[in-house]
């Protein structure tokens, strides 16, 4: 399924995997940023390039501690433009914080780049959400450089974060050490829940469709289920002034709940997304296993292949959009490119 691109690269060859090997060689340091997320000694913990709104591609957000930072990639290289910093309100800081306040003092934990409905008179806008550890979710307009809704979630950290290009007005959010997560409609002031999720304290990822409204767990058994967002249709969904909960009942285990081809206990660790309309999807083990799966019309699951790709450790993966190369990250501190054979 997958070939490794460590080989001789053909100034000639244009497949996606001499390519690869020769944007390597070349890929020197271009711009160094020094991040002031340690202002409260903590590290930067999340880095996010907006891929949900085209408008905005150029843009990435890190945080860390209390800070969430958004850079202009357009001139890196020459420069890493810094457009919009928030700093939410942290136990350390020296000035005593209003109790009046509906937000509440705490650290950055999760982020999620949204896709702003257009408004007359606004062509170009920009907006963030961050999760916080006291259980909060800041919405921010990077355009405007200043946040515009706050969002109580729970009472612990929220960890998860998810928004939807096929629903830009939902919002996932909670911690899945709760075994639940809910559906906020962000277009409502401090967002109405609109359904709550009853995944399992077993799950280990999270991952929204690219283009579909549906989001996806991983689940320290190695399976994988799909969950549907609410639609206006959905009969339970009318009753508007109730929250719709889904169960485990609700979701669809895709491959019958035999991803990885291979007898031993799977770990999810990592899902991506790649091929015509994202329709196949790929998912990582702790084992170092690879698994590609390809949907059909029918919404079932046909398995395109699984190949052991050598590194268990790590938990980062990404596909390109057209399925042809794909990269892992390590607890090493490197990133291995291969190519997706079909």
């Amino acid at each position: 399924m997958v070939q490794n691109t460590k080989r001789k690269a053909d100034a000639t060859d244009e497949s996606p995997a001499s390519v690869a090997v020769r944007s390597v060689k070349s890929m020197l340091m271009r711009s160094f940023v020094k991040e002031n997320h340690t202002v409260n000694s903590e590290e930067t913990i999340a880095m996010q390039l907006c891929r949900i709104d085209p408008k905005n591609k150029n843009l990435c957000a890190t945080i860390g501690g209390s800070h969430l930072s958004v850079y202009d990639t357009s001139h890196c290289g020459q420069y890493l433009a810094i457009m919009s910093q928030y700093y939410h309100p942290h136990p350390d800081d020296e000035e005593e914080h209003d109790a009046s306040s509906p937000v509440k003092v705490g650290s950055l934990c999760s982020l999620a780049w949204l896709l702003p409905e257009p408004k007359e008179g606004d062509t170009h806008s920009a907006q963030v959400a961050t999760g916080t550890s006291a259980g909060q979710v800041v919405l921010l307009n990077v355009t405007a450089n200043k946040a515009f809704d706050l969002i109580d979630v729970s009472s612990n950290a929220v960890t998860t974060l998810v928004a939807f290009a096929a629903a830009p007005h939902l919002l996932l959010a909670g911690n899945v050490a709760d075994g639940s997560l809910s559906l906020f409609d962000i277009r409502t002031p401090r967002g109405k829940k609109v359904a709550e999720f009853s995944v399992s304290p077993r799950v280990t990822c999270v991952v929204g469709h690219p283009v579909e409204p549906a989001f996806f767990t991983g689940h320290d058994n190695g399976k994988v289920h799909r969950w549907e967002l609410p639609s206006a249709t959905t009969a339970r969904a009318k009753r508007r002034s109730q929250v719709v909960t889904f169960t485990a009942a609700d979701s669809a285990v895709l491959g019958n709940g035999n991803l990885f081809a291979g007898k031993g206990k799977h770990k999810v660790l990592a899902i991506s997304f790649g091929g015509p309309k994202f329709s196949q999807i790929f998912v990582k083990d702790q084992n170092g296993r690879v698994a590609q799966w390809s949907s059909k019309r029918s919404g079932d699951l046909s398995r395109v292949g699984t190949c052991v790709v050598g590194k268990a450790e790590g938990s980062a993966m990404d596909v390109n959009a057209e399925a042809e190369l794909l990269c892992l990250g390590t607890n090493d501190g490197e990133v291995i490119v291969y190519e997706i054979c079909t």
